[in-house]
């Protein structure tokens, strides 16, 4: 049964969820026409594809939602602030960046921002470039898939486009609730490759964002002690019931999303 085209314990979950009410205020202050925004997301509604504009550091922005799930997404990024991200993160990376809407956030935090982004779903790519037009020479965009291991894989698709996933990871039904209508072939990198060619050109990782519905844990498990100490931050969509990094980084579980803060070097050396 679904009460406003959600499952009620997703409904009980956010009632008590105080994150859930600051992202309502905070929706009055970011969009533009909130009301007619409050509307879809509380009935569950709406005619898409739709086009939101939100007001940002670097002024007001538009992008295209193409689902109500993409509005879910929209208030879980620029209202809720789950990927919280300071005008001094300067290199960033968004894995599983789907249609763009967190690396469309993480550039209006300021002027001299990059962003490195991977997303295997190809109409996701088409969909991302479209929302950040006039970006372009501020991100690079990867059309891959995130993994342990590399090579080509199976990755599970449905209409939404928001909750695709490894079909491995699909199978096993640790992704719930989830209908993948088909499977396409995508190239997948190890995490360590991915951010390893980044630290070559930056040196260093403020911000790393990963959300990849459902093999969460398993890359921040992989992450090598040499790469991890060089990500001051990351937010992590997953509930950790331990720290699988402790040695390099503190871990905050707030909500559906984690954050890992870097250890000093300096307490990392006493």
């Amino acid at each position: 049964m679904r009460i406003l085209g959600r499952q009620p314990a997703r409904i009980a979950a956010a009632l008590c969820n105080p994150s859930y009410y600051v992202g309502l205020l905070e929706v009055a202050k970011v969009f533009h026409r909130p009301l007619g925004f409050y509307y879809n997301y509380v009935f569950h509604r709406g005619h898409f594809p739709a086009r939101y504009s939100v007001r940002t550091p670097a002024g007001e922005v538009s992008f295209d939602l193409y689902h109500i799930e993409d509005l879910l997404t929209a208030n879980e990024i620029f209202a809720r602030l789950d990927y919280k991200c300071s005008k001094d993160a300067k290199v960033i990376v968004d894995i599983g960046a789907n249609i763009g809407l967190a690396s469309l956030y993480f550039l209006t935090r300021s002027r001299d921002s990059f962003v490195y982004a991977f997303e295997p779903v190809p109409l996701n790519v088409e969909r991302f470039r479209k929302n950040l037009n006039g970006f372009e020479d501020r991100y690079e965009l990867a059309q891959q898939a995130v993994a342990v291991r590399p090579g080509t894989v199976d990755f599970g698709i449905e209409p939404t486009g928001r909750l695709g996933s490894l079909a491995d990871d699909a199978r096993e039904g640790s992704v719930s609730e989830r209908d993948y209508q088909k499977y396409i072939k995508v190239s997948a990198v190890t995490i360590n490759d991915a951010l390893g060619r980044i630290l070559d050109k930056s040196g260093q990782i403020d911000l790393l964002k990963v959300d990849v519905e459902g093999t969460e844990a398993e890359l921040v498990a992989a992450l090598l002690p040499e790469i991890r100490r060089k990500i001051e931050r990351m937010h992590v969509e997953w509930q950790f019931t331990e720290n699988p990094i402790a040695d390099t980084h503190v871990l905050k579980q707030g909500g559906a999303v984690a954050t890992f803060y870097r250890i000093a070097a300096r307490a990392l050396q006493n």
